[in-house]
């Protein structure tokens, strides 16, 4: 269950949600990864989605979060609707992002949207398995991590989301 809390903003906070029973978390890469900063990126994201300074910051540390998922493990995520969007805005910095995901993953972590016809056969699978690591990683998420009713992206148990996380 989600808990709707605004997540902490201190890099000791981000690490202390990584509780992560039965998932090895390695808490210095997510420290790193949560220290990361990109104030230009904080900007546009305020712009472009209307957010103060503080509701950019805490989305841009859930995308964070959720790319650090998907850099450690090599399977396909399921990004909300928030965080896909916040994704979207770091991928245009093409140069920081591609640097990001080499220098804290290693590799570059793809943006694949679904099909029109992907979307229509999702059976929810995906988005249960992000909300299930996100969770059992670092506890209670922030509501930025909830899937809206949007045509292809219903989450959980409905149909799929919109976009996935891949390694090409």
């Amino acid at each position: 269950m989600l808990n709707l809390q605004t997540p902490p903003k201190s890099v000791d906070s981000f690490l202390n949600q990584c509780p992560v029973p039965g998932r090895k978390a390695d808490p210095t890469l997510l420290a790193r990864v949560a220290r990361y900063e990109h104030p230009v990126l904080i900007e546009r994201i305020e712009d472009k989605l209307n957010l103060s300074h503080d509701e950019a910051l805490d989305l841009f540390d859930d995308c964070k979060r959720f790319l650090y998922l998907c850099g450690t493990t090599h399977e396909p995520m399921a990004p909300a609707e928030a965080i896909d969007e916040c994704w979207h805005n770091f991928i245009l910095f093409t140069n920081d992002y591609a640097a990001f995901c080499q220098d804290y993953f290693g590799r570059f972590l793809h943006h694949r949207p679904f099909s029109k016809q992907e979307a229509v056969n999702a059976d929810g699978s995906l988005t249960r398995r992000t909300m299930e690591l996100a969770e059992s990683t670092f506890g209670d998420l922030s509501s930025n991590w909830l899937y809206m009713a949007r045509a292809h992206s219903c989450g959980p148990g409905k149909c799929g989301a919109s976009t996935n996380c891949q390694d090409k």
